[in-house]
This record gives C-alpha cells, structure tokens and sequence, in this order.
C-alpha cells in the first residue's frame, strides 16, 4: 500500500491505537529491522523517514497477553482493531517490490 494510504488509515485509527506499542518491521533488501514505538508522535516520524527512503507499507496483526489476530486486507484493519483488547499493533514497511 501507498505511504498515503496507510497515513490515512493510521489516521482515522489515531485514537485507537493510543496507549499501544507499534512495531513495523522493515524489510529493506535482505536485511529486515524490527522498529518499536510507545508513542504516535515517534511512530508518526518514523513513518516518515521509511516514506523518504520509498517505503510501501502494510499492515500484520494485532495481538495481546493471550492471542494474535491477523489483518489479511487494510479494509479490515480498523475493525480488527476495534474488536478487541490489544497491546500491539504490526506493521510492514518494505522496499522490496513484490
């Protein structure tokens, strides 16, 4: 997915994913960087920064003490995230053209 989707959905999400620790797992080449963030506002930077270096993103699950939900689609993302009590949320950003 285009940077300016995926903002789009983190930003109709933004309230829901307060209080949550993001992770993007970075795929660049073959090396592949798990980055972690507890704040939006360090998130949100980030983001940028991958965008600047041509990122596609996407996104991985949800998850918690007990279980892990998948997102298969981005059209699901804000139900899936909405339909349960998560600590994390996943991410992929990649340079790697598919």
């Amino acid at each position: 997915m285009k940077a300016a989707e995926f903002k789009k959905a983190i930003s109709e999400a933004k309230e829901s994913l307060k209080g949550k620790t993001l992770r993007i797992d970075f795929v660049n080449g073959s090396k592949i960087e798990r980055l972690t963030f507890s704040s939006l506002r360090a998130f949100g930077n980030a983001v940028l920064q991958l965008e600047a270096k041509g990122a596609g993103f996407g996104f991985i699950k949800v998850g918690n003490d007990f279980t892990q939900k998948g997102i298969y689609k981005p059209s699901q993302f804000t139900e899936v995230l909405n339909r349960g009590v998560w600590k994390e949320v996943f991410f992929l950003a990649t340079t790697v053209k598919i």
